[in-house]
């Protein structure tokens, strides 16, 4: 099976620098906004508005740079109800493609949906709740 994405992409990442990243907190922009990522070694919550409008995903890393998500649970009126069936019914990807002293720049995909979205997370430094 041939990948989408150059192998050679992820040879100058390290271990180290990728597992830095299973836990913690950030953010990135959307179309809809700036969303917070509150992730430990078994789950994930997308924020939208903090705390009351988020996804919150299981988590599993398949390699240092590579994990798989699982919808749990969505609490965010924004999402349509099809939109929502379908994201209980996949599972998404993330690809850490490189990484940076503020953050790590990101590939996401899911199984059910044919956007592909391309990004950079940050360490989100605020408190919770001051968005």
């Amino acid at each position: 099976m041939q990948s989408d994405i150059p192998s050679d992409i992820y040879a100058s990442i390290s271990k180290k620098e990728c597992d830095v990243f299973h836990k913690g907190i950030f953010s990135y922009s959307v179309e809809i906004g700036e969303l917070i990522i509150v992730r430990n070694e078994l789950e994930e919550v997308s924020y939208r508005v903090y705390p009351n409008k988020f996804i919150k995903s299981s988590i599993r890393w398949i390699s240092s740079c590579v994990a798989e998500y699982k919808v749990l649970e969505v609490k965010d009126e924004f999402f349509n109800a099809d939109f929502v069936k379908k994201l209980y019914s996949s599972k998404s990807y993330l690809h850490i493609t490189e990484v940076f002293i503020d953050g790590y720049s990101y590939k996401l995909s899911d199984s059910k949906l044919p956007e592909v979205y391309y990004g950079k997370a940050k360490f989100y430094k605020k408190p919770l709740g001051t968005q």
